[in-house]
């Protein structure tokens, strides 16, 4: 039996980097894997996570918060939409 077997994992931010490492790691496990990104919904939107956690069925037995934005530029060059991006997906999105 392998260790995950029976578990469902949400994985965001599971389309590239350590989430889909994640993934692949947690599936080989046994686990079964539910991928959140952008492609089914933005963790800084609360509704649209909502909603998409609506569709699973079944519970839910880990989280894995692995999305995360970065911008490439000094703290004099970043604009306020810009780090207001970051915060909204790195901290509130967690």
């Amino acid at each position: 039996m392998q260790r995950l077997e029976g578990q469902t994992i949400v994985i965001t931010g599971a389309a590239s980097g350590i989430g889909a490492a994640t993934a692949e790691r947690c599936a080989s496990e046994g686990a079964r894997i539910v991928s959140l990104d952008l492609a089914d919904a933005d963790v800084s939107d609360e509704s649209q996570v909502s909603a998409f956690l609506a569709r699973l069925d079944g519970p839910v037995h880990a989280l894995v918060n692995s999305a995360g934005v970065a911008v490439r530029k000094t703290v004099a060059d970043q604009d306020v939409e810009s780090w207001d991006r970051v915060m909204a997906v790195n901290v509130r999105g967690a």
